[in-house]
Formats: structure tokens, sequence, C-alpha cells
């Protein structure tokens, strides 16, 4: 039982590690997209 406990939080803190990459890189994206659409 420790074991599954122990693999769901290395889970969870593996998604919350790719949730928190994945909106980082949206963010750079963004920034450098969004300029060029608005035409600064």
């Amino acid at each position: 039982c420790l074991i599954i406990i122990k693999e769901v939080r290395s889970m969870k803190g593996i998604s919350v590690a790719k949730i928190i990459i994945i909106i980082a890189i949206l963010g750079a994206l963004a920034a450098w997209v969004v300029p060029r659409i608005l035409g600064y």
C-alpha cells in the first residue's frame, strides 16, 4: 500500500510539474506571438 501511495504522489508531482512547464511555455509563446499579431 505504501508503495502505491508513493507512486501516486510522484505521479501527481510529475503532472503538476508538467502543467507548470506547459503554462510557462505557452506564456513564452504568447509573449512572443501576441506582439507580432497586434503589430508592435
